[in-house]
């Protein structure tokens, strides 16, 4: 069986890929750290070179945007905010503006959507802060609020079965391209990739999940907690109580 280099790059981007939960705010500084870059590496480019490299660039910086904004998870969006109205305005403006930044990256279809989203997210927020108690139960001081709740993917453990079966499908690889001694240098180029490509794969496949519970106590401590399976049931905006290492529904 002939494998190609397209076929094996693309298991290479299958596995080193993934989908990630988390909010959209937390995704700007990478990408905007990327389209430096590549704005950097264009100016050192001529003249007639430099133009069509800012323009991928640029649509390089839309894409990343556009597939964040597709792959979000709404449970994740939503923050939690503890204390009065005055104390907590200014940080829901913050993240409001932070929001739209975010929103006005994508095409017209999808800012409307975020920009929708961001302006509710906000009025919600407000309305929790100005319907809280006046005066918080701050005696207990192990009580608090769930303030998210998401999937973990956790990496498996590659092994030396991997390694091999990686390694002959790189030699093969290899073997097919060169000629004399250079055929010789890509089969071992090729079983080195190849034992990478077997053992990320491998990890792949034996990849498990947990669920990761995030909460903040009164006193200030923010603090999360794992578990096996999503049947723990706790919700963003949830009162718990923490004692003994263990959440307790309040």
């Amino acid at each position: 069986m002939r494998i190609t280099t397209s076929v094996l790059a693309g298991i290479l981007l299958a596995v080193m890929t993934g989908a990630s939960a988390e909010p959209l705010t937390n995704s700007r500084a990478p990408i905007e750290a990327e389209f430096q870059s590549d704005v950097a590496v264009c100016k050192e480019l001529g003249k007639a070179e430099m133009p069509a490299c800012l323009k991928e660039a640029t649509a390089k910086k839309k894409a990343s945007y556009a597939d964040v904004w597709k792959k979000r998870d709404p449970a994740t969006q939503t923050r939690v905010y503890y204390g009065d109205l005055n104390t907590n305005k200014p940080k829901i403006e913050k993240d409001y503006q932070a929001d739209i930044a975010f929103c006005k990256e994508l095409d017209k279809s999808g800012s409307a959507t975020c920009q929708r989203e961001a302006l509710q997210r906000k009025k919600l927020a407000l309305k929790s802060v100005m319907t809280a108690p006046k005066v918080p139960n701050a005696a207990c001081a192990t009580c608090g609020a769930i303030t998210h709740v998401k999937e973990v993917d956790k990496p498996g453990q590659g092994s030396l079965v991997g390694q091999i079966g990686g390694g002959v499908v790189g030699g093969v690889l290899g073997h097919q391209v060169g000629g004399g001694s250079g055929k010789t240098v890509a089969t071992i180029v090729g079983a080195v990739g190849g034992a990478i490509a077997g053992n990320e794969i491998e990890k792949r496949v034996k990849t498990n999940k947990y669920y990761e519970v995030g909460f903040k106590l009164n006193n200030g401590d923010e603090k999360t907690i794992t578990f096996d399976s999503d049947s723990h049931g706790f919700r963003i905006g949830d009162k718990i109580k923490f004692e003994n290492n263990q959440l307790i529904r309040q």
